[in-house]
């Protein structure tokens, strides 16, 4: 479901765990795949459909709970979650 992974540290506002962001694809390639066979007599309309289904939904996300509730620990929220959390 993971494609990449970014260097830019990221703390979840969800799960609170801090790490690096991955790009997280709803469904899977398989399905994709498939739409690309059976349409091939129609131009390949519904797997160019799905394609874009796909990319409009994609995100980065949080690698322990894949939320895409995130912020970059440099900024000032990203602190502030890292404060509490260390506090506890």
């Amino acid at each position: 479901m993971a494609k990449k992974t970014s260097n830019t540290r990221i703390v979840c506002t969800r799960c609170y765990t801090e790490g690096v962001a991955i790009w997280v694809s709803p469904r899977d390639g398989l399905t994709e795949a498939f739409l690309y066979l059976v349409t091939l007599p129609l131009i390949f309309v519904g797997g160019l459909f799905y394609t874009g289904l796909r990319s409009i939904h994609s995100h980065w996300a949080c690698h322990a709970c894949q939320s895409a509730e995130i912020v970059p620990v440099h900024s000032g929220r990203g602190r502030e979650l890292l404060a509490r959390t260390s506090e506890s």
